[in-house]
């Protein structure tokens, strides 16, 4: 037996002698040197070319370096005398190379003896060449050799400088062969050395390079039976089997950490073998799938699949194991997925919240950081849905993270946990929570950090905490001993954008809800202009919050007047021409607020902003409509900015929005008044305000059904005030709006003869429904609150006639909508929900909405609001076809349909054969220009009621729904109705 290895060795240098000769001393000759060609100046003879793998070096993966890449310049040799074992490697290598089978072999037996992981000797195996002969017995015949190759290098590869040795000598073509074997112990060494090896980059490349890939994938695909039984209830070959899997999925999780494999893994159907592994009984087998499956999910078309393929909930299911790395991949897994909303959603169905919550209570989660990063982070990402941060309350998470702000703690640690307390924040139950448990204090001093995630975190826990006035006192402390405003803006200084944008955002709220707020700002010195340098950026959502920042900080006039000293003016002017909707929506108000101060808005004109600013009214957003009308407002304070504005054509834009749906526009339109203003104009169909003051009011509103504010009731309300001396007209019809309702706090509720509609009586009148989800909102419709007999809580929803044809066709006088409490109605038309949400309000909890929608995206909306009022029912299908929801639904008591298709009254008869009861009821709205656009409506209306008629639908009512809806009826009859009685 060879002698062992030494354990106390204490040598100063490692000593490699020389080899051992094998034949005499030659002695030896000096070459002739060659000839030289006269023409070319190179040597006679052939011409050596070394080639390299071109594709393999120059090919990029954008990935991070290799494991331990840098590790071998802080290395040191060690201390070993091996001179002794040299002599006997060199004869073992030696006689490896006779070629003799059962030699190699004896060696690579006796090889083995050594240890191996031994760097001094891993290096004497280099030195004499031992790598390459192992390599090369790895593509001989011989399955010994090649078992007993394979079983050396295992051991060897623990080193990253063999590692990367053994790869310039081509171990990795070999190995991809190997994979190929049909012998599965050669497999499975095979695939546990790839793993190893795949650590290196080069490796990844030409794993992927040479077609490892599919290769790898289809070594792993085994039986389910396998899986899903026991190790010790396997047999023999089911034992193997399940072997040669765990080594592929080891370099799965290896090989994954490249892009480029990533997107390969998925187009070979990875996902599918990762479903399938998720469900095994193999805790070996599941670690690593479960770590290519974290890496993975870095792409989101692996994201998106694996929601498709229910894996999430396999996620949350292994969270649960008492593995350590198991628990770690999983709560990567979360912390990558959940960044899709829907994702966040399925963790919190599949019961994953509790299970982070406890282990970030856990104290062995808190000493293995690397665990601790990938729970802290996988509550961040699910707390950005509001559902979850309910869920999270309940285990009171904000107490547990706060422990973990401190100043020594990991720093992707210390990121993950705030990022999850400005979500928690969100929340006002929260804010308190985290100023009771002393964690404002320590996230200000985190504020000295130099960790950039970090610091783009924090500021948003202030920005949420800053609108608490008990949080607010603490972050700016009268003693300034914490001192949080001056540190937050100090970050307005920072290279990185990210953290000036989110700086910017968090001083919006601490400047607005702090005591003396005006000093504080002018206290900060150079704060101002430091703020309005930020306004030379190339960034819009850093100009963005900037903007929202200057807009605050010009609510008081000796800092408006600091800021117009340091050109705050021309600044904002130079950026009216960027397209950025978050941009504008800032940039308008801190234009409108900059008016106030000198001239301000005469040199605006001057720079001539205002032509662009109207251009801003073509806008869909209604942040961008609300700012520019306020812009509009101050702008026109002066004359000629006035003239600028009526040659932009900006009166049409105004009336236009004074008609808007969204209240807060209306009002902002409202106040626009230039020149002692345009002609007032009446409320928006029926609702809205009056125009601003002008001259003569035009003509009155037409009929309305209970008044909407002032102006378009019935008749007409009043005009616009009196302007220019011209008499006060009477308000004209105005466009598409109404707003929404404005409580008092003498608000009497009174039931509409329409059972389940109700009238809310007070300053304005409204029609309300009694809201079945208390607290909750569909569409951003008003809700008032009123006190029961009893003292409790009784909350109604506003239902706007603009936006919802009933409730137009019951304002108008309807005789019946046939829709009481209990009963059960098919909705055909229901779009996103908004009179679906009203009708389920009206037949209350007792009865049953079939809502059919068509549209998709229509469809997903519709099946949110379904996940609240569980008295609908979605059906995501087309009405002309009602054979294919006929298994989903009874009869009904009633249908409404608003499909505004051609062939509606075709539609409506054809769901009415299947699911209409005999003297069941039907309510249809007609749209005039949807049938025949050329016709007049009332011909329209007329030919339709004719075909109701012909499919055994009898008409009993119709109304059209002016002022709400233009060219609209509403036609109310019954199915089938019982014959009369003959006297």
């Amino acid at each position: 037996m060879p002698p062992k290895k030494k354990k106390d060795e204490t040598a100063a240098d490692t000593f490699i002698p020389e080899f051992e000769p094998d034949v005499s001393e030659i002695t030896e000759i000096d070459p002739q040197k060659p000839l030289i060609s006269i023409v070319t100046g190179e040597p006679f003879g052939p011409k050596i070319c070394y080639v390299t793998e071109k594709e393999e070096d120059e090919s990029s993966d954008d990935e991070p370096e290799s494991e331990g890449d840098d590790d071998v310049r802080f290395l040191k040799t060690e201390v070993s005398d091996v001179s002794s074992e040299f002599w006997i490697m060199q004869k073992l290598i030696k006689y490896m190379k006779a070629g003799n089978q059962t030699a190699t072999i004896i060696s690579l037996c006796l090889l083995k003896d050594y240890d191996l992981t031994n760097r001094a000797i891993q290096k004497t195996i280099e030195k004499i060449g031992g790598l390459e002969i192992l390599v090369n017995l790895l593509e001989t015949k011989d399955m010994k050799c090649q078992n007993g190759s394979l079983s050396v290098l295992l051991l060897i590869v623990t080193s990253g400088e063999m590692r990367r040795a053994l790869i310039d000598y081509g171990i990795v073509s070999s190995l991809i062969q190997l994979l190929k074997h049909p012998v599965r112990d050669i497999q499975i060494l095979a695939a546990e050395i790839m793993a190893i090896i795949a650590r290196v980059r080069k490796a990844r490349k030409q794993i992927r390079i040479r077609g490892g890939v599919p290769l790898i994938l289809d070594i792993m695909d085994i039986p389910d039976n396998v899986l899903l039984h026991s190790f010790d209830e396997l047999n023999n070959v089911q034992k193997e089997l399940i072997s040669v899997a765990i080594g592929g999925a080891k370099v799965l999780n290896s090989i994954a950490k490249s892009p480029k494999i990533k997107a390969e893994l998925h187009k070979h159907g990875v996902v599918q073998l990762m479903a399938r592994f998720l469900k095994s009984v193999h805790t070996n087998l599941i670690i690593p799938i479960m770590g290519t499956v974290q890496q993975c999910a870095d792409l989101a078309v692996c994201r998106f699949s694996f929601e498709q393929m229910d894996i999430i909930a396999d996620i949350v299911y292994h969270l649960k194991n008492e593995d350590m790395k198991l628990k770690e991949n999983c709560a990567l897994a979360i912390f990558k997925c959940a960044v899709n909303k829907i994702t966040s959603n399925m963790v919190r169905e599949a019961g994953g919240l509790d299970p982070l919550c406890k282990l970030i209570r856990d104290e062995n989660v808190h000493a293995n950081k690397h665990l601790l990063v990938a729970v802290t982070g996988a509550i961040w990402k699910c707390a950005v849905c509001p559902e979850n941060v309910k869920r999270f309350n309940q285990n009171n998470l904000v107490a547990s993270l706060v422990p973990l702000l401190q100043e020594n703690e990991e720093e992707d640690v210390l990121s993950n946990v705030v990022g999850a307390l400005a979500e928690c924040c969100k929340d006002p139950v929260n804010r308190d929570i985290l100023r009771t448990h002393e964690g404002l204090p320590k996230l200000i001093k985190l504020l000295s950090s130099t960790y950039e995630p970090l610091l783009q975190n924090i500021p948003l826990v202030m920005k949420e905490c800053a609108e608490n006035t008990q949080c607010m006192d603490i972050i700016n402390d009268p003693g300034h001993k914490l001192d949080g405003v001056r540190l937050i803006w100090s970050l307005l200084k920072h290279p990185n954008d990210i953290i000036k944008t989110n700086a910017c955002l968090a001083l919006v709220p601490c400047i607005k809800y702090a005591k003396d707020s005006p000093e504080m700002v002018r206290a900060f010195v150079g704060g101002l202009e430091l703020t309005v340098s930020l306004l030379d950026s190339t960034n819009p959502k850093v100009l963005s919050a900037v903007c929202a920042t200057i807009a605050v900080i010009a609510l008081d006039p000796e800092n408006l007047g600091i800021l117009t000293d340091h050109g705050v003016v021309s600044k904002l002017a130079c950026l009216a021409k960027i397209e950025n909707e978050d941009l504008r929506a800032n940039l308008t108000l801190a234009i409108a607020y900059c008016c106030e101060w000198g001239d301000n808005s005469s040199e605006f004109g001057k720079l001539k902003i205002v032509a662009p600013l109207v251009g801003y009214m073509n806008s869909k957003n209604k942040a961008v409509l609300k700012g520019v009308c306020i812009a509009m407002y101050h702008l026109s304070k002066d004359p000629i900015n006035c003239v600028t504005m009526h040659n932009c054509g900006i009166i049409k834009h105004m009336l236009r929005l004074i008609g808007s749906e969204d209240p807060e526009v209306q009002i902002a339109a409202a106040r626009f008044s230039p020149g002692g203003g345009f002609r007032g104009r009446g409320g928006g169909r029926g609702g809205g305000r009056g125009g601003g003051g002008g001259g003569g009011g035009g003509r009155g509103g037409g009929r309305g059904g209970s008044s909407f504010g002032r102006g378009g009731g019935r008749g007409g309300g009043r005009g616009g005030g009196r302007g220019g001396g011209t008499p006060r007209g009477r308000g004209g019809r105005g466009g598409r709006g109404g707003g929404g309702f404005k409580g008092g706090k003498t608000v009497i509720i009174e039931p509409h003869r329409h059972e389940g509609v109700f009238i809310a009586r007070g300053k304005e009148d409204a029609l309300v429904t009694l809201n079945l989800v208390p607290g909750s909102e569909v569409y951003g419709e008003k809700r008032i609150s009123v006190e029961g007999e009893n003292g409790e809580k009784i909350e109604y929803r506003v239902w706007n006639p603009f936006r919802s044809k009933l409730a137009a066709a019951i304002l108008g006088g309807v005789d019946q909508i046939h829709m009481p409490p209990g009963s059960k109605v098919l909705y055909l038309g229901a779009a996103s929900g908004t009179t679906v949400s009203h009708v389920a309000d009206v037949v209350g909890p007792e009865g049953l909405v079939y809502a059919v929608e068509f549209s998709h995206r229509s469809g997903r909306d519709l099946i949110n609001v379904a996940k609240k009022r569980t008295n609908i029912i979605p059906i995501i299908e087309d009405a002309r076809h009602p054979h294919k929801y006929r298994m989903l639904m009874g009869m009904v008591d009633t249908i409404f349909a608003d499909v505004a298709q051609p062939d509606q009254a075709r539609i409506v008869a054809l769901n009415a054969q299947y699911f209409l009861k005999n003297g069941g009821h039907f309510v249809i709205s007609i749209k005039a220009s949807c049938i025949d656009s050329t016709a007049q409506p009332e011909a329209v209306f007329a030919s339709e009621v004719k075909k109701l008629i012909a499919d055994k639908l009898k008409p009993q009512e119709q109304i059209t729904l002016e002022p709400y809806e233009r060219d609209h009826a509403v036609v109310v009859g019954v199915f089938r109705p019982p014959p009369k009685k003959s006297i």
